[in-house]
């Protein structure tokens, strides 16, 4: 028999619910900007959400950003470059704090003293490489540089910070990882392209 057209849109309303669905966020960030270390760990939670609240299920891909692709990729201290372009350092510092308190909000690490700013190519081609060799690896890598830049003081300019991450994630080969980040015409293509996105 034939279902009553009352319960039809209740009845199609809780089929539809059961579907997984799927949504791609294209998270677009620098790895040394400190509100995208904060952004990817609300996306993350929204996610999670997501998931477990509608059953819907979300991919990140990564556009990457370079905020000061001017400065040299030894960077400069990043307390300095503000204060110096005129914000001054007390205000640089009440900045900074801001954004430190966000971030404990949510559970995360900054610390600001002796981080340095600065061009952070290298770092960029080094996820555009675990993105295409190694899929959703990138995001551990990306996690894990977050982590050496923003909690151990580490600049993502460094091959060996760059390594300490790769090594972090777990998944990444550690000759495949040195030679990428040696190699400055690696991902270079792809890192353009995606700045131009």
């Amino acid at each position: 028999p034939a279902m009553p057209a009352a319960t039809c849109p209740i009845a199609l309303a809780t089929v539809l619910a059961s579907v997984p669905r799927r949504v791609t966020v294209e998270f677009v960030a620098d790895v040394v900007c400190p509100w995208c270390y904060v952004g990817l760990q609300r996306l993350e939670m929204a996610a999670e959400e997501a998931a477990r609240s509608s059953n819907i299920a979300v991919e990140v891909s990564l556009t990457p950003f370079i905020l000061r692709r001017h400065l040299p990729k030894s960077g400069v201290d990043k307390i300095s470059m503000f204060a110096q372009a005129g914000m001054g350092e007390a205000a640089a510092r009440a900045k900074f704090e801001h954004i430190r308190q966000a971030a404990a909000a949510d559970g995360l690490c900054l610390d600001f003293e002796s981080q340095r700013a600065g061009n952070s190519e290298d770092a960029h081609r080094l996820l555009i490489w675990a993105a295409r060799e190694h899929g959703a690896s990138w995001l551990a890598l990306l996690r894990q540089m977050f982590e050496q830049y923003n909690c151990r003081r580490g600049w993502l300019g460094a091959p060996e910070v760059l390594s300490a991450a790769a090594k972090g994630a777990g998944t990444l080969p550690a000759a495949e990882v040195v030679a990428v980040i040696a190699d400055a015409s690696a991902e270079l293509a792809g890192l353009e392209a995606g700045l131009q996105r």
